[in-house]
């Protein structure tokens, strides 16, 4: 070989080697931009994937918050009315109560002494007042003592009778008068707590339901938003982690396919160094060899 060969064939060689290193070089930027833009590209839609899951956790807890918040509104509008309608039993017990409360401090108690005006003025007293006095009379005077001390004496005596039966009996109907407005009075004022009493009882156990119904409702609503909120993490957390891994996979794969990539640049910019050299050292022998014919 020439020593012009030689010397051409090492430029030959080592720009070769150069073309391939620049080559392997170039492709190995390319796997890295690649890989670098494909992670990007991961970690972007994890995000995206994370936001819309949050968004429509979000969407989903407010819209059962909202359906709570209408459904115990409503169950308080009912309670309302069923406190409307049972209004007036429950004013009616309570003022039965004060009343009767009112009528037990007043300690009503019997006591009749009528005079002899009312005994006077009772039915069927003036009546039978005259029939009896008419009778001694006409006896007395049958008897020719119509003026007698006797019979003044039985005529004292029948009107004394007479009052203290008619007293008997006005005290008896007067008291029986006074129980029978007492139990009356009673019996009414009990029958308005009776009746209050009860629709307090209704009433009571129809806010214990809606209460307990409502309160089950925010539980539940709670309950739904706490899970969810517990998966969307879960999620998120699940996703985060394999888009980690996919990534770190992805940039190992990428950093060995680069690297596959250098190492042959350099190896071919090594050949091409070697290559070259041979060359030159083959033209530089043949020209010592054959001295000028080398060249």
């Amino acid at each position: 070989m020439s020593l012009v060969t030689g010397i051409l064939g090492d430029s030959a060689y080592n720009k070769a080697g150069s073309v391939i290193q620049n080559a392997n070089n170039t492709a190995a930027a390319n796997v890295t931009g690649a890989t670098t833009g494909g992670q990007q590209g991961v970690a972007t839609q994890l995000n995206q994937n994370s936001s819309n899951v949050n968004n429509a956790t979000a969407t989903s807890i407010g819209d059962v918050n909202a359906g709570v918040a209408a459904g115990n509104n409503t169950l308080s509008n009912t309670l309302s009315g069923v406190q409307g309608n049972l209004n007036p039993y429950t004013t009616a017990g309570a003022q039965g109560a004060n009343s009767l409360a009112s009528y037990a401090a007043s300690n009503p108690q019997f006591n009749f002494q009528p005079t002899q005006a009312q005994l006077a003025s009772t039915p069927g007293y003036q009546f039978q007042l005259a029939q009896g006095s008419n009778a001694i009379n006409n006896s007395a005077s049958a008897s020719g003592l119509a003026d007698s001390g006797n019979t003044l004496a039985a005529l004292t005596q029948y009107g004394q009778g007479l009052a203290g039966t008619y007293y008997q009996n006005a005290f008896n109907n007067a008291q029986s008068t006074f129980n029978t407005n007492q139990n009356a009075t009673l019996a009414n004022l009990t029958a308005l707590t009776g009746t209050g009493l009860n629709a307090n009882n209704q009433l009571n156990n129809a806010a214990t339901s809606i209460g307990s119904q409502q309160a089950s409702n925010l539980v539940g609503a709670g309950t739904y938003a706490g899970n969810t909120t517990n998966s969307n993490t879960l999620f998120n957390a699940t996703q985060g982690l394999s888009g980690q891994e996919y990534n770190a996979n992805l940039g190992l794969q990428g950093a060995a396919t680069a690297g596959n990539f250098t190492a042959a640049g350099a190896n071919g910019r090594a050949a091409g160094i070697v290559g070259g050299s041979n060359s030159l050292n083959n033209g530089i022998n043949g020209y010592i060899t054959g001295g000028l014919a080398g060249l």
